[in-house]
């Protein structure tokens, strides 16, 4: 198991991801990339499950729906996401030519490049909750924009919070943490 945290949640990633997942954004050849070129953006995971590439991108937004309401309404929060996936594929590609750590990043690269394999995109958003109805509803638009957007990798998306069951396919536990500053 590998447990990490991001803002005020907790993810542990059980033994089917087979010490596979990463920080991404915490990682050095990430960071080595967003030093040489300003504005570079990574996403918080990425993972194999059953030789299925798997970029996880977390929003805590709770206690602060106010200053993220546009984002969401317009679009601006999937702009960043794709983004943050484009910049994420770049970086693992050119970590596969240039990294010490090839064998990593060349699992990675692998999956990208075969077209039998699936690549799975996972929004996990935390958001102080609307009602049960209309949650449902934003976070079915928020996945079919989001799929849209990332219509040119081809990938499967799926939006998620603490609020549902977790689908035991994903092998993953996710937690709250204590909301104090110094998790953010």
């Amino acid at each position: 198991m590998m447990r990490f945290e991001e803002g005020w949640l907790a993810f542990v990633f059980d033994s089917e991801w087979r010490e596979s997942v990463i920080k991404f954004d915490e990682h050095r050849d990430y960071k080595k990339v967003a030093n040489s070129l300003t504005g570079t953006k990574g996403v918080d995971f990425l993972g194999i499950l059953d030789s299925e590439l798997c970029i996880i991108e977390v929003k805590d937004f709770r206690g602060y729906r106010i200053e993220n309401k546009h984002r969401i309404a317009n679009g601006d929060l999937l702009i960043e996401i794709g983004q943050k996936i484009r910049d994420t594929v770049a970086c693992i590609v050119g970590s596969s030519r240039s990294s010490s750590n090839f064998e990593l990043w060349q699992r990675y690269c692998d999956l990208l490049l075969d077209r039998e394999k699936k690549i799975s995109v996972i929004l996990w958003l935390e958001e102080d909750k609307p009602p049960k109805r209309k949650d449902q509803v934003s976070q079915n638009v928020l996945r079919n924009k989001l799929k849209q957007k990332l219509k040119w990798l081809a990938v499967k998306v799926d939006v998620r919070n603490l609020g549902e069951v977790i689908p035991p396919r994903l092998h993953l536990q996710v937690a709250s943490l204590p909301m104090s500053s110094s998790n953010h």
